[in-house]
């Protein structure tokens, strides 16, 4: 990313055609007054730059006339429909001397109009410290907020959830590239022959068959496809299907079955995020020969690091109901303010689940039946962030916490350990999403696979090989129903992989027309793939 503290550079940011013919000489005046300003990739766009540019004048104005200012300045353009940064919010930099120092974040992708920017603008910088709302917890580092317990808890209640959002279940998964049947034909060959190179190398037919571990299993038709396929061509296969969701792996069984064929189907309670496998994956160690994740990663929660002035900063966040979007609620489901309020900051001491069920009883006692059941679902998807109404629901505060030593944080359990050198070495400005969960998941998905296991991962991958991202930009979390998403460093992953793995192979490969946002990795456990390996595998 240009350097934008230089106002040439910041000049040719904003230039397009709705750009004033003044905002390089005001990018002068702004770098003189000491107002770092650092532009997300896209602000050069029609709609973004006079937005941008009149953002500038507002704060020229205020240094001219002795207002309050921030010593730098984040816009960014983000183009999730929800999300959880407010339009405009000041965030402090805490330094390890003790001072801190101030920086505006702006979304201008929120902002309807240039009057209404210089509002929030002017709220943000001379309000109070914090927006008012209720908080939900305390200030820690962002993978631990409270946001991702209403994430799991999510995709536990998801059917009911989407059914009351007059929605279905594939709307919740919508573009998964497992929806695809074409695709799990091609998997189905590529483990055959994936097998019969085993085969060959072991020089014979192992004693019980090679597994294949499909986790998340919302799209059963994926399963299905490849269950059929495996029997069809008489390969003897364990397929295993795990998922973090009781129910959904009840509805699984109940479309599936326990065998077809030459394949026996088993099913794994399973949690990703879990430091040990379940013991009916861990007796399967070495004999899983392809692990399978699609759309689940980004599910998980991630720490974010940024390097600030060649400083280093862990991201820490508090989730809060900001106080207009309290009163809505309250006033959209009959409840008494206060005392929602009250029970939302009371989560800090109990949790999201019993939260969400204490108002589950609630409802059900005030409607009964289906109609308090899906009242209270309502309930949920307005205080988490109802799709018709962007800008509310649940929001995140946020500080940057210098850390003063960053090769001392331990991003994953050893051996991996630390952050590679690659991601510490001095750079400009960046924000670099750890992805530890999603990441140290990997890692112990490897750690099951056989020698010439297979890990495949479809997903929202950033691709940067140095395992840092732009520091302006948006990797999320947004908003999805009920859900979080955020994008995973891939470049970090793949770094860290290696690093344990010596002899990994990694692929990345594009995926069709339609789903170009994302991205299929895929990673060989061990040795080297020979030449008849890949001409058996179709790659």
């Amino acid at each position: 990313m240009a350097d934008t503290t230089n106002p040439a550079n910041l000049a040719a940011t904003l230039a397009g055609a709705s750009t004033p013919p003044e905002v390089e000489l005001l990018a002068e005046r702004l770098a003189e007054a000491g107002i770092v300003n650092r532009f997300a990739p896209g602000l050069d766009s029609r709609k973004a730059a006079p937005l941008a540019s009149h953002g500038l004048r507002v704060l020229a104005a205020r240094r001219a006339a002795g207002r309050r200012i921030p010593e730098r300045v984040c816009w960014t353009w983000i183009r999730y429909r929800q999300h959880f940064r407010p339009p405009t919010a000041l965030r402090y930099l805490a330094h390890l001397d003790g001072t801190r120092s101030r920086e505006l974040t702006v979304d201008l992708a929120q902002m309807g109009s240039t009057v209404e920017l210089e509002r929030r603008i002017a709220a943000a910088l001379d309000g109070p410290a914090c927006a008012p709302g209720v908080d939900i917890g305390r200030y820690g580092l962002a993978g631990a907020n409270p946001l991702w317990c209403f994430n799991a808890t999510f995709w536990r209640y998801m059917p009911g959830y989407m059914a009351a959002a007059g929605r279905g279940v594939r709307d919740a998964i919508g573009g998964s590239p497992d929806s695809d049947p074409t695709r799990a034909c091609e998997h189905a060959r590529r483990f055959c022959a994936q097998a019969r190179s085993a085969y060959a190398a072991g020089r014979g037919a192992p004693a019980r068959p090679f597994v294949y571990l499909d986790v998340g299993v919302a799209n059963t038709g994926y399963a299905d496809t490849m269950i059929r396929r495996l029997a069809s061509a008489r390969q003897a296969a364990d397929y295993v299907v795990a998922d973090y969701s009781r129910s959904a792996l009840q509805r699984a069984r109940k479309r599936l079955g326990d065998r077809r064929g030459t394949v026996s189907v088993r099913y794994v309670h399973f949690d990703l995020q879990a430091p040990d496998p379940p013991p009916e994956l861990a007796a399967c160690r070495g004999r899983i020969l392809a692990v399978h994740l699609t759309n689940l990663l980004d599910n998980l929660p991630g720490d974010e690091l940024f390097q600030v002035g060649g400083r280093h900063y862990l991201l820490h966040t508090c989730l809060y109901l900001p106080a207009d979007s309290l009163a809505g609620l309250a006033e959209r489901h009959r409840l008494d303010r206060e005392r929602l309020a009250d029970d939302l900051s009371g989560i800090a001491a109990g949790s999201v689940d019993g939260f969400l069920a204490a108002y589950r009883g609630r409802f059900a006692a005030r409607h009964g039946g289906a109609d308090g059941e899906r009242s209270w679902y309502l309930f949920w998807q307005d205080l988490f962030g109802n799709p018709d109404d962007p800008g509310g629901g649940l929001k995140l505060r946020e500080r940057l916490m210098e850390v003063a030593d960053p090769a001392r944080i331990e991003a994953w359990p050893a051996p991996a350990g630390a952050l590679p050198a690659a991601v510490l070495a001095p750079a400009a400005d960046r924000r670099i999403p750890l992805s530890d969960r999603a990441i140290a998941a990997c890692l112990r998905l490897m750690r099951l696979l056989h020698p010439r296991g297979l890990l495949e991962i479809t997903d929202l991958l950033i691709r940067d090989r140095s395992g840092a991202a732009p520091y302006a930009s948006y990797q999320g979390p947004a908003k999805y129903d009920g859900s979080s998403v955020s994008w995973i460093n891939g470049g970090l992953l793949a770094l860290t992989v290696r690093r344990e793995f010596p002899a990994c192979r990694i692929r990345w490969r594009p995926l069709e027309a339609g789903k170009r946002h994302m991205t299929c990795l895929e990673i060989q456990r061990g040795a080297q793939w020979r030449r008849q390996d890949r001409r058996a595998t179709g790659s």
